[in-house]
């Protein structure tokens, strides 16, 4: 099945600059990506390969942070003008076709960094895996984000548990894992064992470097791994890497500017107590999620506002990231 999709456009949908959770996940695979850049020969060669949409909004991040100027971005959508139209640089080369006929077809002479940033099930993108796994060579850099919603209807469920059950462990294989807390499991589980499979047998790996999940409209997978020989895995130190099964939730609290700027200011203290928190609730027989809980974080921590110990949290894993809109008169 041709990775395709005859739907409404995502991007006419939502205005893809103003997701927060997805501008977070943006910014940390950038900082990965850079501090992976001086392990690599000729980083700066590589193709960015990507699904910019209208918007290009990763295309210019990896253009500014990563200096990268061989830019790719593909789409089926039947609006070609519009997609050349907004272009944030002449050097992009936009490719009106579908994914997996733009994977099938390309020369694959450089090494690239892929984000097939699909709007997609995973059953439906499995075919591009399996382009993607006989295709890409080493240190080569691949990243996939794919839909994790669970509104299954009985023949998607088949789908996933009759066309993919090979590549999912057999402690995994069970209904329970199409609720919206574990599906993402479900989805890293496929994922990795099927490059796993099909690389079973080939020097060059794909390995795991991390993964997310979010939900700005929708809830969202994404994981990202290089394609490199066992004993050349990089050493990477940024905090976010996971090249166990491990998934990391990108959970922060909408807040406003003004709350944002005022948790800045005692960001320091929070690091320190936050940990302290659950135990002080039980302690005192609180309920966690309740109003109770929010009031009594706000004395203990002498804060001006009212927060959730998971809100909390959230802002501290991610404060560094978090996006700022602005209105300006242009």
């Amino acid at each position: 099945m041709a990775a395709t999709n005859h739907k409404i456009p995502s991007f006419e949908k939502v205005n893809y600059l103003l997701r927060p959770r997805k501008q977070i996940e943006r910014k940390i695979i950038i900082e990965i990506l850079q501090e992976l850049k001086p392990l690599m020969t000729n980083f700066n060669m590589h193709e960015y390969i990507g699904m910019g949409s209208i918007y290009y909004y990763d295309f210019i991040l990896f253009h500014k942070f990563l200096n990268l100027e061989n830019l790719i971005s593909i789409d089926d959508k039947m609006t070609e003008k519009r997609f050349d139209f907004n272009k944030p640089y002449e050097f992009i080369t936009f490719k009106n076709q579908n994914s997996t006929d733009f994977l099938s077809g390309r020369e694959w002479e450089k090494n690239s960094i892929l984000w097939m940033d699909y709007d997609l099930k995973i059953y439906e993108v499995i075919e591009d895996f399996g382009i993607l796994s006989s295709r890409c060579k080493e240190n080569d850099i691949l990243i996939f984000t794919i839909d994790s919603q669970c509104d299954f209807s009985k023949e998607e469920e088949d789908l996933i548990f009759d066309n993919l059950i090979e590549y999912i462990s057999p402690s995994l294989r069970h209904k329970k894992y199409l609720t919206s807390q574990l599906y993402p499991t479900l989805i890293e589980n496929i994922c990795h064992n099927y490059f796993k499979e099909r690389l079973l047998y080939e020097k060059v790996k794909f390995n795991k470097l991390f993964s997310f999940t979010y939900t700005d409209r929708a809830k969202m997978y994404t994981s990202g791994g290089i394609f490199s020989l066992p004993q050349n895995i990089p050493n990477l130190i940024n905090p976010f890497i996971r090249k166990n099964n491990e998934i990391i939730d990108i959970d922060i609290p909408l807040i406003t500017y003004k709350e944002k700027f005022y948790l800045d200011s005692k960001i320091s203290t929070l690091k320190k107590e936050i940990n302290k928190l659950r135990d002080e609730l039980k302690d005192n027989e609180i309920e966690i999620g309740s109003d109770k809980e929010k009031v009594f974080i706000s004395k203990k921590l002498d804060l001006e506002i009212e927060l959730s110990l998971q809100d909390l949290k959230g802002y501290i894993e991610f404060y560094r990231y978090y996006p700022q809109y602005y209105e300006g008169i242009i």
